[in-house]
């Protein structure tokens, strides 16, 4: 699901919401409902955008003056009575008011006197929701443990996707936005700010998105950076200059300032792969949405040892899985395997490779040959 499309699950998520809230809300759903406010600046800012519509609609003074709709019925094209100006704030609205003072001021139904509470419990629970959410991730760390992961929206709309035994620690300040990856990997779909580059650091190596979707992994000795749509700069920050580009007159580019080395461009289903040592691996293209198949919860392995797969499902289960046969360890597996069904992988060992299972312990399955 890319960052659109999230949007608009969000704006249907604050419409069904404001409905709920406008209807006596039971205690249990103003708790389901902030807590959903909690889990996105994006769940907040739609709510806050549907409360300034409500109002504006509730300061409309014409409603009985509208004819009735006829189903069917195409209004003239210079028949502009039936358009509704909506104003913007209240003070819109008295402005409005005060110009054509002949106009008598109508009733307001009943349903129309309710929406000033419901307005006042959004913007209160915004207020709660917000009080919470904000300081939780924008200049804070975040971590997962051993089967655990994590997605989070930052307040600039842009969504991280943290596998489990990740850290990471984001600052965003008026001129750039930076989230160090301390260890693990994450997936970052970033939101358009033109005036606010976004990075990504590590030690060594800087990625800088350009609009894009993209993940980076810290391993032990590498750093992996996997691109799924639109475009990020990569640069080698500890890379030493040579002798004459430190008295050259020439002014780097803004790319090159940022880095240690002139970057290097990677774009959609193309993988890099930078070392401890700067070295940088040629740049290759790949199945992104193979390579990036852990976000979905999905783990795929092509000829992977099945000691390897094994160590993959281990970091997203509690329960673990054990291979006590060498030979049956250094076995080639290959198939796509949901992350959180460790079960179903050793019965699939099971039935391939002709394993045993044993089950000594409930958080642990332990795979063996037959004897």
């Amino acid at each position: 699901m890319d960052l659109s499309e999230r949007r608009k699950r969000a704006t249907q998520e604050a419409t069904q919401w404001w409905f709920v809230l406008d209807s006596e809300p039971t205690q249990a759903e103003r708790e389901r409902y902030t807590d959903w406010l909690r889990e996105s600046p994006v769940h907040i800012a739609e709510m806050m955008r549907i409360a300034r519509v409500q109002q504006a609609l509730e300061l409309f003074e014409e409603w009985p003056d509208l004819p009735p709709y006829t189903p069917g019925e195409v209004p003239a094209a210079a028949d502009r009575s039936n358009v509704i100006s909506l104003p913007l704030d209240r003070s819109v609205s008295e402005n409005s008011t005060a110009a054509a003072p002949s106009q008598p001021k109508r009733e307001r139904s009943p349903r129309r006197t309710q929406a000033p509470s419901a307005v006042a419990a959004v913007l209160c629970c915004i207020a709660v929701g917000a009080a919470w959410f904000y300081p939780s991730y924008v200049g804070k760390v975040v971590q997962t443990e051993q089967a655990e992961r994590h997605q989070l929206t930052l307040t600039d709309g842009s969504e991280i996707e943290l596998d489990p035994q990740t850290r990471l620690r984001i600052r965003f300040g008026s001129d750039s936005r930076r989230v160090y990856l301390e260890h693990g990997r994450a997936l970052f779909r970033v939101a358009s700010d033109p005036g606010r580059p976004f990075l990504v650091q590590t030690d060594d190596t800087a990625v800088r998105a350009l609009g894009t979707a993209f993940a980076v992994e810290r391993q032990p000795q590498a750093v992996v950076v996997t691109v799924a749509e639109g475009k990020v700069a990569v640069f080698n920050t500890l890379r030493p200059q040579a002798p004459a580009a430190l008295s050259t007159k020439r002014r780097r580019s803004s790319d090159e300032r940022e880095g240690g080395s002139a970057p290097v461009y990677l774009t959609a289903n193309q993988q890099l792969t930078v070392d401890r040592s700067g070295t940088v691996v040629p740049v290759h293209n790949i199945d992104s949405h193979r390579a990036l198949a852990w976000a979905d919860g999905k783990l795929v392995f092509q000829d992977d040892p099945i000691a390897t797969a094994v160590a993959e499902f281990n970091r997203y289960n509690r329960i673990q899985l054990r291979v006590n046969d060498p030979l049956l360890a250094n076995r080639p597996v290959t198939g796509t395997f949901n992350a959180s069904e460790p079960e179903s992988f050793a019965a699939f060992i099971q039935f391939v490779a002709g394993a045993r299972i044993s089950r000594s312990d409930t958080a642990v399955i332990t795979l063996d040959t037959t004897r």
